[in-house]
C-alpha cells in the first residue's frame, strides 16, 4: 500500500523525506480499525492496566 501513496489519506500519513526525496509512511492513523491484530493488542488486559495506571 505505501509504495503507491505519495499523499496522505484517511489510513495513512505520509512525509516527504528531504535526505531521499522520496515520500514514506509516517504512521498508520487508527490501526485497530485497519487490522484486527492491533484492536486485540490494545484490549488485552496487560495493556488496558498500564493505561488506567497511567490516566488514572
Amino acid at each position: 500500500a505505501g509504495a503507491a501513496l505519495t499523499a496522505s489519506d484517511e489510513v495513512y500519513e505520509i512525509l516527504d523525506d528531504l535526505e531521499t526525496k522520496q515520500s514514506r509512511i509516517e504512521r498508520i492513523k487508527s490501526p485497530h480499525t485497519v487490522n484486527p491484530c492491533f484492536d486485540a493488542l490494545i484490549r488485552r488486559q496487560e495493556i488496558t492496566d498500564v493505561l488506567r495506571a497511567l490516566l488514572g
